[in-house]
Parts: C-alpha cells; sequence; structure tokens
C-alpha cells in the first residue's frame, strides 16, 4: 500500500514475474536510498571537465570525488558548496593545496553563514506577535 494514501495500492513495473508482489516491493524499497544518494552525487558533484579520458583515470577521479564530497557533508554538517567542489577538482588536479583559495573559502563560508544567522534573526522577528 501506498503510505500517503493507504486506500490506492502502488503499481510497480517489472520483468521479474517468478517472483511474488511483496518481495518486487521490498527490492524497490532497498533501491530506493541508493537512489537518493546517486541524486545527491548528480546535484552536489559538479564537475567543471573531465582530467582525463582515461577510463581507470575517470573511475579514480569519481570515486576520489565522492569520497571527498561524503567527508565534507559528514564534517560540516552540510552538503558541500559549488566552490568548496570547485576547490577539491583543483585540489585532485594540481596534488597541492592553495592557501589563497582555501582563504578564500573560509571568508565564503563565513559570509554565508553570517547571512544564514541574519536570516534566521529576521525569521525570529517576524513570527513574534
Amino acid at each position: 500500500m501506498n503510505p500517503a494514501c493507504p486506500d490506492r495500492p502502488i503499481r510497480l513495473i517489472t520483468d521479474l514475474l517468478e517472483l511474488p508482489a511483496y518481495i518486487i516491493g521490498l527490492l524497490y524499497q532497498q533501491r530506493w536510498p541508493i537512489e537518493l544518494f546517486f541524486r545527491w552525487i548528480k546535484v552536489h558533484n559538479h564537475f567543471t571537465h573531465m582530467v582525463t579520458h582515461n577510463r581507470e583515470g575517470m573511475h579514480f577521479i569519481f570515486y576520489v570525488m565522492v569520497i571527498a564530497l561524503l567527508l565534507h557533508t559528514l564534517l560540516r554538517g552540510r552538503p558541500p558548496s559549488k566552490y568548496d567542489v570547485l576547490f577539491y577538482q583543483m585540489t585532485l588536479m594540481d596534488g597541492q593545496v592553495d592557501t589563497g583559495m582555501l582563504e578564500g573559502l573560509a571568508r565564503l563560508e563565513r559570509e554565508k553563514e553570517l547571512a544564514r544567522q541574519r536570516y534566521a534573526r529576521k525569521k525570529a522577528l517576524i513570527k513574534l506577535p
């Protein structure tokens, strides 16, 4: 049954006719978090250009970027910005960290945090009677 509308059944299309319907439902239920993970990767992994056209090199870059994005999200508690992703890409291509870029990213992060705080204060003032 559909959790949003329990009186309406969910219809799934499959070619796995030998499996019972509840197994198909369980498979789709297990698949959904994987689909959300790949959506997250597509949204937050802004590849500007490919560093290599070698298949192994592309796999390596993809996995390194996914690990960097996951670690960033876990450590900072928020998804990376497009500037963070650009920094990771440039670091991956050059193999060294640009301190000027780190300072610029820190400044951008401070500005965004201040803007979030201003917005929260403004929102709190509006809600007061």
